[in-house]
């Protein structure tokens, strides 16, 4: 979620299930407000993919969004898109 480009949340399809689903609350009736994560990690787009992994290893995310100096939403990292890229980096560097 953001406001006035500012991040004050994010919601998940991992925040769904443990705070709408497993609750037995109706997604369609529940609002984003109540089922998103508000104390958001985020770093900077000049942060490398292993800082980025490190980052979402310690703080158990699997998103990571890239703010820019003002805190304005440019990016969005995540898990599965480090993994690949780090993957691919691995076998160029076999070649």
């Amino acid at each position: 979620m953001e406001t006035d480009g500012k991040i004050v949340g994010m919601i998940t399809e991992r925040d769904m299930q443990r705070r709408v689903v497993a609750k037995g609350a109706s997604p369609e009736k529940t609002e984003v407000m109540a089922a998103m994560t508000s104390r958001i990690v985020v770093t900077s787009p000049g942060t490398d993919m292993e800082e980025a992994l490190k980052v979402m290893t310690a703080s158990k995310v699997r998103s990571l969004p890239d703010v820019d100096e003002k805190a304005v939403l440019v990016g969005l990292a995540r898990v599965a898109d480090i993994a690949k890229a780090l993957s691919e980096k691995a076998v160029t560097q076999l070649h």
